[in-house]
């Protein structure tokens, strides 16, 4: 994207448009229900009743969760937010190496070696999914669309990509793509199948409720060499296991140790509806999923080391693998690091709200201040990931630079 104006692919406008579509439909309801807030006052208590005000590593000013040496509050108790009195926070500068023309690409890219880098460094075994964004696996797509080249550091950084509503509700839920959307979803096979001959471990999450929708999805993505989860709800909503969950498609007794060996997945992104953590991991504990994606928090409390030891094991006793869900493109009002007087140009790097969300916000993910949040140091997210014991992340909010690029009329 350097040195000249790119020429965009009918692809990637679809994208751009899929992705606002999706995030409006998806979020719509969301001032109707009620959205779990992660983040608790200093002295307050979550499920457990005791709670303390946040810790931090000395000379950092980035909240996280975290205790020293551990990056996770003391009995899963969340960190509380800290006021700061809604001065903005003039000290923060934008970052002076990048100039004034930004890749958003390739910093997108970046963010993302940088967050493996530093997992890596900690557990050499950590996996790393990135969800949608797929653009971002070939460097030339646009100036030589007939032969682009891979995005090797980048590839070998991760070790799988998610993409959402590749035959089912991209748009609309439980819908088919149609006319300009089939074009797009040609593209989008076309860059999987490069993610796959690379290596990488390609997963599908549809949107549908119909048996014959769900089962289409399932023999489809199969057909590709991929693993296919259909999901009845988007977001928030996706609070309870499908109706399929007894019977995984491709369900088998085999221990799961590897990303490559998964056959099915279920994502569940708010627990907090199944009732207590022992209740959500008891009901987990009940199918034999190969891989279970869950949020961090349960509720306003993180999960404990113990149940998410619990949670790797399926029903016949064979192993399995457990990820945690993080948003790295975008804040979230209800987690755990955001500030009382946080908001749109507080801290500069927040700069939009994000349609359809009022909760949600445009970060410019290149600022190190927020990358310091998400990883880098024990008291980032990714570390207390690590230390809770997971054994893998699937990064959300990968196609942020959709958004940076438009604004700036890119196209």
């Amino acid at each position: 994207m350097s040195g000249q104006r790119p020429v965009f692919s009918l692809f990637f406008a679809a994208c751009l448009f899929l992705s606002l579509a999706t995030a409006a439909q998806a979020q719509v309801r969301v001032q109707q229900q009620d959205v779990p807030t992660y983040g608790i006052t200093p002295g307050t208590g979550g499920n457990t009743g005791t709670g303390t005000p946040t810790l931090q590593t000395p000379g950092t000013d980035v909240p996280g969760i975290q205790v020293p040496g551990t990056g996770l509050p003391p009995q899963g108790t969340v960190t509380g937010r800290k006021k700061r009195g809604g001065k903005k926070q003039a000290n923060l500068s934008p970052p002076t190496h990048l100039g004034g023309n930004i890749d958003y690409m390739e910093q997108m890219r970046l963010f993302v070696q940088n967050v493996s880098a530093f997992a890596h460094q900690q557990n050499k075994d950590f996996m790393v999914v990135v969800q949608n964004g797929l653009e971002l696996l070939t460097k030339n797509q646009f100036s030589n669309i007939e032969n682009p080249q891979p995005a090797r550091a980048y590839m070998r950084a991760i070790d799988g990509v998610l993409l959402e509503g590749l035959y089912f509700g991209a748009t609309a839920f439980g819908k088919e793509p149609v006319r300009d959307e089939i074009k797009a979803q040609k593209e989008l096979l076309t860059l999987a199948e490069i993610a796959k001959k690379g290596g990488l471990k390609v997963l599908v999450m549809d949107y549908a409720k119909k048996r014959s929708s769900v089962s289409k999805s399932f023999w489809r993505s199969a057909r590709e060499g991929f693993v296919s989860f259909v999901a009845d709800a988007r977001g928030l909503e996706l609070n309870h296991l499908p109706p399929y969950a007894k019977w995984p498609f491709n369900e088998n007794s085999d221990s799961i140790l590897s990303i490559q060996n998964v056959e099915n997945y279920v994502v569940v992104r708010d627990s907090s509806p199944f009732g207590l953590q022992e209740q959500f991991v008891r009901e987990i504990r009940e199918t034999n999923f190969d891989m279970v994606v869950v949020d961090v928090f349960h509720g306003q409390t993180p999960l404990t080391k113990e149940n998410v030891r619990a949670l790797k094991y399926k029903k016949l006793g064979a192993k399995r693998l457990v990820l945690a869900y993080l948003d790295i493109g975008r804040a979230a009002s209800y987690r755990h690091y955001w500030q009382d007087d946080w908001g749109v140009g507080n801290p500069p790097y927040i700069t939009a709200r994000y349609p359809g969300n009022p909760d949600k916000y445009f970060v410019e993910y290149w600022w190190p201040q927020w990358q310091r949040i998400i990883s880098g140091d024990t008291n980032s997210y990714i570390y207390g990931i690590i230390d809770l014991g997971f054994d893998g992340v699937i990064l959300d909010g990968i196609n942020a630079y959709q958004h940076f690029i438009i604004r700036k009329g890119i196209f």
